[in-house]
């Protein structure tokens, strides 16, 4: 389950705009990660030479993941808990011309929440699975919601972001005293 999903629900609602911004543009503090991994999860999809998909991105944001899924011919259906997210994912919706609007549906749910009636080809979780005590838990739900053959497209932790993030993650790498090692590789 989540690590705080009241915390981290209330975190994207007080910051949507500012995490957005700062993830998609070059100045942000973090990057621009959502926009490489935009990038990298578009030209994956490109890459299968496959139409028409039906694709979930879990913890959607603002969906410039989905709107660009769904500009390459996908049906695309994001889901997010945070109504502010969903809020700036629906304003750009309707900014769209109509072809791509009804190809995207945004959904105000936690992901426990998530039935397994629709069967999605591809399911994203980018910067998702870090929420999570065990990594199990967004497997799962993946597995439940994939057709077979489905492909699952999940961007993972990497350690010296755990550094940069000061969460029960850094807390850990100051526990098993490697924090200082990741630190330095940072530098």
């Amino acid at each position: 389950m989540a690590i705080n999903s009241k915390k981290i629900k209330r975190y994207f609602e007080d910051n949507a705009l500012l995490w957005v911004t700062d993830g998609y543009t070059e100045g942000g503090y973090n990057y621009p990660v959502g926009f490489h991994r935009a990038r990298i999860v578009t030209e994956y999809v490109s890459s299968l030479h496959k139409r028409n998909l039906k694709i979930l991105d879990l913890g959607c944001g603002r969906g410039d993941l989905a709107f660009l899924l769904a500009k390459m011919g996908h049906e695309v259906t994001g889901i997010d808990q945070s109504k502010t997210m969903l809020e700036l994912a629906e304003k750009r919706r309707e900014e769209l011309n109509k072809s791509i609007q009804k190809r995207i549906r945004f959904v105000l749910t936690p992901i426990k929440d998530l039935g397994d009636e629709e069967k999605y080809d591809i399911v994203t979780a980018m910067g998702f699975i870090g929420y999570f005590k065990d990594d199990k838990y967004i497997f799962d739900i993946a597995k439940k919601v994939l057709k077979p053959g489905g492909y699952f497209i999940v961007s993972c932790r990497n350690r010296l972001f755990n550094m940069r993030s000061i969460s029960f993650r850094t807390k850990n790498e100051v526990k098993d005293k490697t924090a200082a090692k990741l630190i330095s590789e940072i530098e």
